[in-house]
């Protein structure tokens, strides 16, 4: 029987026990793979393992390159000889994908048909010498490493194919996608759209947080909801902003609650930082899913430019510009034609080009390959 083994950093053991207040999307496919196939487990980084050679070396690694080496949480005794024993390795992302890496280009003869996702591992570009050096180094060794390497930015996929085209047999591009039985509004999201209600939500280190502040305190007459750890009480300037302290591997705010904030938000905004990675993609897909309009900083990294069009499907905000900004925002809010329509037009490009089971199918053509 050919086993497949998914990796994952954290949250998803603890959300298997309770999915009827979770999505599926951070499962990268797990739940249709395990339909369709028997053998397929899934393991998660151990945050508390204590192999202090290991720990030290992942240590040095990080230093000289800058790149997420983790070997120490996730290949212990135990994990090892479950990796080494499957047919397929399923890394979710760059940092589970580097933290095997070693394990896999030691082991290469074992033929393991070794998959890892992709976002922004491209964007970095150290000015120091020598990290510049490792981190090119330990690139290539990926790139070689690794049996199929998928990627959630068009962008970034068709830098990477420009970049090594040696490569090209092996890198592919899906399109992140979503749960949309679970992110579905249950009223008529439009009813929302005067009272002016914007929601922001994001963690990663490309969300504009500085930016965002400043733009809630110079809307008074409309209302924030913040939905963030990157951004403390301290730092709010205006009483029109509600700050909850949320990320999505900690459970403290589930996916339930996430939704029940879309239904109660006119608009959902992502103001980012130029990179090549995707920044803001699940948090879009999600609002536009539930028919709420989103308006995202035009970057580099958004993940399907020529898909969605501007205006039609999303808003796009050339830069982050109060000014800019305040003005798309209030002609939004007192547009209902244009409200409705990237409301509806914006379900529909998700619901037919961000769909779990076409995103599933993908992978398992990727698997099976």
């Amino acid at each position: 029987m050919e086993k497949i083994t998914y990796i994952y950093q954290a949250g998803r053991t603890a959300r298997l026990d309770n999915m009827n207040s979770s999505a599926k999307e951070f499962f990268y496919g797990y739940f249709d793979v395990k339909d369709k196939l028997n053998d397929v487990i899934l393991l998660e980084f151990d945050l508390l393992s204590n192999n202090r050679f290991t720990n030290y070396l992942n240590q040095f690694l990080r230093k000289i390159s800058g790149l997420p080496f983790f070997s120490d949480l996730i290949v212990n005794k135990k994990n090892k000889k479950t990796l080494l024993e499957s047919k397929t390795i399923v890394s979710t992302n760059q940092r589970v994908g580097f933290s095997i890496l070693p394990m896999l280009w030691l082991n290469s003869t074992k033929n393991i048909n070794s998959i890892v996702f992709v976002m922004g591992l491209f964007n970095n570009n150290p000015k120091n010498f020598i990290k510049k050096f490792f981190r090119e180094f330990f690139i290539k060794l990926f790139m070689k490493t690794f049996k199929n390497i998928i990627f959630l930015s068009s962008g970034e996929y068709q830098y990477v194919k420009n970049s090594f085209p040696q490569y090209n047999n092996k890198t592919h591009f899906l399109s992140f996608s979503i749960d949309q039985n679970f992110w579905t509004f249950e009223n008529s999201p439009q009813s929302n759209q005067h009272d002016k209600n914007v929601l922001f939500i994001g963690n990663d280190g490309k969300r504009d947080y500085e930016f965002v502040i400043e733009l809630a305190k110079e809307m008074p007459n409309v209302n924030f909801t913040f939905i963030t750890k990157q951004i403390k009480i301290d730092e709010i300037k205006s009483k029109n902003v509600r700050l909850l302290n949320g990320k999505w591997d900690d459970l403290n705010i589930t996916d339930l609650d996430i939704k029940n904030y879309y239904q109660n938000s006119s608009i959902s905004i992502i103001p980012i930082i130029e990179s090549l990675q995707p920044s803001g993609q699940s948090v879009a897909l999600q609002s536009l899913s539930m028919g709420v309009p989103v308006l995202i900083t035009k970057s580099d990294g958004f993940w399907e430019p020529n898909l969605f069009e501007d205006s039609k499907h999303i808003i796009f905000v050339d830069e982050n510009n109060v000014d800019l900004w305040k003005e798309k925002i209030e002609n939004i809010l007192e547009d209902t034609e244009k409200y409705n329509l990237i409301s509806s037009e914006g379900k529909k490009l998700v619901i037919k080009n961000n769909n779990l089971e076409i995103f599933s199918q993908k992978l398992m053509q990727i698997i099976n390959s």
